[in-house]
């Protein structure tokens, strides 16, 4: 049985996930895309979609790219939604 995951572990693991590798490498929508997926097999595992999953990849997908990422490393679009895991608009 599946059951939502709290949007504040779902962005911490993000930030956590983000930076791996390349930190100053620049963030694009497909890393975004990428730790989107990997975040929610974390919670859910690797299995078909269900209601909660996909649920929470829409909840994390719309935090992730309301943050601005235009310029911004790896390591810096991490420390944004660390900030929005918080609690904290940008």
């Amino acid at each position: 049985m599946s059951r939502r995951a709290p949007l504040d572990w779902l962005l911490t693991t993000a930030a956590d996930k983000l930076p791996t590798g390349s930190p100053n490498a620049p963030i694009t929508r497909e890393r975004i895309a990428l730790t989107i997926e990997l975040v929610i097999w974390d919670w859910h595992g690797t299995g078909d979609p269900t209601t909660d999953s996909i649920a929470d990849t829409n909840a994390l997908r719309s935090v992730l790219l309301g943050l601005p990422i235009r310029g911004a490393t790896r390591a810096e679009y991490a420390a944004r939604v660390r900030l929005a895991a918080q609690g904290v608009s940008l």
